[in-house]
């Protein structure tokens, strides 16, 4: 099957498209404390699944490049790949992540509900913030590290008409593609 940037990019607004309908909602997880007073606010929302079932059907079904770039992509246009490529997967793990408390909320008061606040914590807040954070990092090093690995594009490169090309025409093995996506992280946040 072969895919044309038009169409993704066709799918990745009509994604979009429900979300300015139902407004604004709260999805993932959050706890944040501050002078003595914990906020802990966690969901999801059904309209952002479309994400999590479209971005990777096209993440795992990008076609491999087949053409050779004549020119380097500019700074910019990495720089706008980068951040189209982590708002992705950023509306992908949200919901997912989200369901997880969600549904915790669920079993502790008995009743459901897309999104829930409250003011206290619960001894499953305290268990779930570190491997809530620790596996979304992982997915996230995993979006950028899977595509090296198999010789694909990532979505975001997709609709630049950008890839990654070796030097030596082999596809990078898992120590060079972690080692690749660790420095590019370092060298955006540092």
């Amino acid at each position: 099957m072969s895919l044309s940037r038009f169409w993704v990019a066709v799918c990745i607004v009509a994604c979009c498209i429900p979300l300015f309908f139902v407004g604004p909602q709260k999805v993932g997880y959050s706890v944040t404390s501050e002078n003595g007073v914990t906020h802990v606010e966690g969901g999801s929302s059904p309209s952002t699944f479309l994400f999590v079932a479209v971005v990777p059907f096209l993440f795992f079904n990008a076609p491999k490049p087949g053409v050779t770039l004549r020119d380097r992509p500019s700074f910019f246009r990495r720089f706008c790949c980068f951040w189209l490529d982590f708002f992705l997967i950023m509306f992908v793990l949200s919901p997912v992540i989200g369901m997880i408390p969600m549904a915790l909320e669920y079993v502790r008061t008995g009743q459901f509900a897309w999104q829930f606040e409250r003011d206290y914590l619960t001894t499953y807040d305290k268990v779930l913030a570190a491997p809530a954070v620790l596996s979304m990092m992982a997915m996230i090093f995993m979006y950028f590290a899977y595509p090296m690995m198999k010789g694909k594009q990532t979505p975001g490169e997709f609709l630049l008409g950008m890839r990654l090309e070796q030097l030596n025409e082999e596809q990078s093995g898992l120590k060079q593609a972690s080692l690749r996506t660790f420095l590019s992280f370092i060298a955006l946040c540092g």
